[in-house]
């Protein structure tokens, strides 16, 4: 379950909101906020088109555009048409991470491709995780989004790598991967090589075994749904590689840390 509401007392930097923090609706409902809400706010339009009004300034957002909310912000959406589907995320603290991008009361902004993985992702691992987890998956989920949001002039193998990271559970080869980038699996394994010192498969490898231990450590997923989770189908495929990598299997691993759940 999501982080309780009663947050008087507590210490942990971030983390979303119990019951419905990150949440979805078919049809959204009008919602006219004239003193703004409790919490910070991500939330984008999944399909059809919405009007959003934030201190007078009024926009229209269809599918693939969204609009972010500090708490105590007046701001009023609704319906501009039949169809308006939304998508949110709702926090509380974090303002140095918002201060850090320097974001004002509001934005509005263009959804990355891997939003709704990444998000399905916090869902699942905020509901299954303590407190101190749920803190640090919704930071993490926060940074990865503002950063590919106010990214610029990254380097090819910076791309490639956010790529992996938000797409690890994905079986694209080498090809198609390549494709994304409008290259050809040669160049680009070379340029990523030249700028790493490693290649694109082991980067992929190294964040797949990451993002298990973290599942591992913070849920109680079976070691199968684990492990096809992050990129691997067979499961005695990803015992085998998760032992090469780390020196145990992925049941002695959990075990091993079994008091962080």
């Amino acid at each position: 379950m999501y982080i309780n509401t009663n947050i008087n007392d507590r210490n942990n930097p971030i983390f979303p909101i119990e019951p419905i923090g990150i949440n979805k609706t078919v049809f959204q409902p009008k919602m006219q906020r004239p003193d703004g809400s409790k919490y910070h706010q991500f939330l984008w339009v999944t399909d059809g088109m919405g009007v959003f009004i934030a201190n007078g300034q009024k926009k229209i957002l269809s599918k693939g555009q969204g609009f972010f909310s500090r708490k105590g912000t007046p701001h009023t959406y609704y319906a501009a048409g039949d169809v308006f589907s939304t998508r949110w995320v709702t926090f509380f603290g974090g303002e140095q991470i918002l201060d850090h991008y320097h974001i004002e009361d509001y934005m509005f902004f263009d959804v990355p491709d891997f939003l709704d993985k990444s998000t399905d992702r916090l869902s699942t691992l905020c509901s299954s995780s303590n407190d101190i987890l749920g803190s640090a998956h919704m930071y993490t989920w926060i940074c990865e989004f503002l950063n590919a949001h106010f990214s610029k002039n990254i380097s090819l193998s910076e791309k490639v790598r956010t790529y992996l990271e938000q797409n690890y559970n994905s079986n694209k080869s080498l090809e198609q991967i390549a494709e994304i980038f409008g290259t050809d699996k040669y160049a680009l394994c070379h340029k990523f090589s030249k700028q790493t010192g490693t290649t694109i498969s082991q980067t992929l490898k190294n964040i797949r075994i990451s993002n298990a231990k973290a599942f591992l450590k913070g849920t109680l997923v079976t070691v199968e749904n684990v492990g096809k989770m992050c990129g691997y189908e067979s499961p005695s495929y990803f015992i085998n590689v998760f032992k090469e990598e780390t020196g145990m299997t992925p049941k002695q691993y959990r075990e091993r840390n079994n008091n962080d759940i």
